[in-house]
């Protein structure tokens, strides 16, 4: 018989994590977290069913052998807490399962899943508050995840969007999750969940028998769905996005598009039979007395040295200079280093000349601009939230929330001096806030106080190592400087915390096409506009083109 036992860490106020553990697990092989958050200070009436759903959800999967870990009611700090513990738990090849029951929020295509504490006024805010739903899938498979699920139970409408929107407008849906994922929704996406009334969900119900029975696989999600929509009479409708290999998951086949007839590629049994094993991969010997093969070079031919062709006189002298020719090279590439080669060669005479003034140009041209400081008009909705945001700092001149937000509130207006002087006072009562250093790197870099906005972002680095947005911050930094390749590094750290970052992606085509990576960056430029058609005017309002 399985014995049960929970340990409760509390992590911050409200937040508690509670383990429950098989002794017949195998450690690493079946991962599982469950976030369960109801207790919103900022919600009228708190959820009902969340904290109860991955209590059964979590039952279910723990008598199926997985590892599971359950967040209640958690903070931002505790989220982070228990994703960095969930993470260090994944290794290669491990089956991996997610889930989020709470308030989720969709901006930019991207789904923002709320911590107890999100101060939520704007979109900006989630950026800050959330967690993207896409960096926990991104992080999973970098950890070497085999097989992975990933439920999302968060569309319930919420208190923060009618701040800054005027409707609720669901989750956005996934569109390229990590190879051999499944990723669930409770509902579909762009459509919200009905208020329930009950201690648990309908479809954290219906998923919990199937789980008992089918383990954790397309099937048993299948049957939940079914049942869902079934007893909502179609109003509820769970959403199923697979990315998962033929066979994974319970048996289950990946129903995107077979290749079309004619395929002359061999099935795997006849690769597997050709390809040599152990012993056909050694050449055979030949028989005795057997001529050997006319393409065999024999001992008698092998003890001969071969001959080495002479090469004609000509081809011993050295190449006669051609700076004409050289320059012409140089101007083909039209990078900084292909016209110092040139120099170094040519260090004199009017080639050399031409070339210093192609550096001077290229110079010139990689010079950033100063950003565009023209305070942008308020709408009503951002008056009325820094007439809120005043009259809290009137009551309590050291609120560092409302501080943060009218700074954050300054910086979108492009109110920069407003903006540093909000932040200085955040950093000033709480010293380790990593947000308001990141946060006032980025308005120094508009207002050109560049030695400054780089010791911000290092402080902000120091304090939290390998911070996606404080890299990205310091990449524009970078830039801005001019050392394109620092920026490169910085870009290329962000993006291995957060892929799908446009910001981040585009600063590292312009840093590339800078250091004469022509290709690579005009690729990531590219990427970065699919992703961000309006990311490239940003980065001219920053004054870098």
């Amino acid at each position: 018989m399985r014995a049960w036992w929970f340990v409760c860490l509390v992590l911050a106020a409200g937040a508690c994590l509670a383990r429950p553990a098989a002794a017949d697990n195998k450690q690493g092989d079946r991962v599982a977290l469950l976030i369960g958050n109801a207790q919103y200070p900022d919600s009228d009436t708190p959820l009902t069913t969340p904290v109860q759903d991955v209590r059964a959800v979590g039952a279910a999967l723990q008598r199926k052998g997985y590892t599971v870990d359950i967040a209640e009611n958690a903070n931002k700090q505790a989220m982070q807490q228990a994703l960095a513990q969930f993470f260090d738990k994944i290794k290669p090849g491990s089956n991996v399962f997610f889930y989020f029951s709470g308030y989720g929020i969709q901006s930019g295509k991207k789904n923002y899943l709320i911590p107890i504490d999100g101060q939520i006024w704007n979109e900006a805010d989630l950026r800050r508050e959330g967690v993207t739903a896409d960096w926990v899938m991104s992080e999973i498979d970098r950890r070497g995840a085999e097989l992975k699920f990933v439920v999302l139970d968060a569309a319930n409408r919420n208190p923060f969007e009618r701040r800054f929107r005027g409707f609720s407008t669901g989750l956005a849906a996934v569109t390229d999750p990590p190879a051999n994922t499944l990723v669930v929704y409770s509902t579909g996406p762009g459509t919200m969940l009905r208020p329930g009334s009950g201690t648990r969900s309908a479809f954290a119900d219906e998923l919990v028998g199937p789980l008992g029975s089918d383990g954790l696989s397309r099937p048993a999600f299948d049957k939940a769905r079914t049942a869902v929509s079934a007893a909502s009479q179609g109003a509820q409708v769970p959403w199923i996005f697979s990315t998962l290999k033929e066979g994974a998951g319970g048996g289950w086949s990946d129903p995107r598009p077979v290749p079309k007839p004619g395929r002359t590629e061999p099935p795997k049994e006849a690769k597997d039979a050709a390809r040599p094993g152990p012993e056909t991969a050694r050449p055979q010997e030949p028989a005795r007395n057997q001529e050997p093969p006319r393409n065999e070079i024999t001992k008698e031919a092998a003890r001969q040295p071969p001959e080495v062709p002479k090469p004609p006189p000509e081809a011993l002298k050295p190449a006669a200079p051609d700076p004409a020719g050289d320059f012409a090279a140089a101007k083909r590439t039209n990078t900084r280093q292909a016209y110092q080669d040139f120099v170094a060669r040519y260090p004199n005479g009017a080639w050399a000349e031409r070339a210093r003034a192609e550096i001077d140009r290229i110079d010139a041209a990689a010079k950033p601009a100063p950003a565009d400081t023209q305070v942008l008009t308020y709408s009503r909705e951002d008056l009325r939230t820094k007439a809120e945001l005043d009259r809290a700092l009137e009551r309590d001149p050291t609120n560092v929330g409302a501080l943060y937000r009218r700074g954050q509130l300054y910086a979108l207006h492009r109110e920069f001096q407003k903006a540093v002087a909000d932040f200085d006072e955040v950093i000033r009562l709480s010293p380790q806030d990593v947000e308001a250093l990141n946060n006032r790197c980025w308005v120094r870099a508009m207002i050109e106080e560049l030695d400054r906005a780089l010791r911000d972002c290092n402080e902000a680095l120091k304090l939290r190592p390998n911070f996606p947005d404080a890299l990205d911050s310091r990449g524009l930094v970078n830039l801005k400087i001019g050392l394109p390749g620092m920026a490169i590094r910085d870009y290329d750290a962000a993006l291995r915390g957060n892929g799908k970052q446009a910001s981040s992606l585009y600063g590292r085509g312009l840093a590339r096409l800078r250091t004469g990576e022509t290709q690579e960056g005009n690729s990531d430029i590219t990427d970065a506009l699919a992703m961000d058609p309006t990311v490239a005017k940003e980065f001219a309002r920053y004054g870098i083109r």
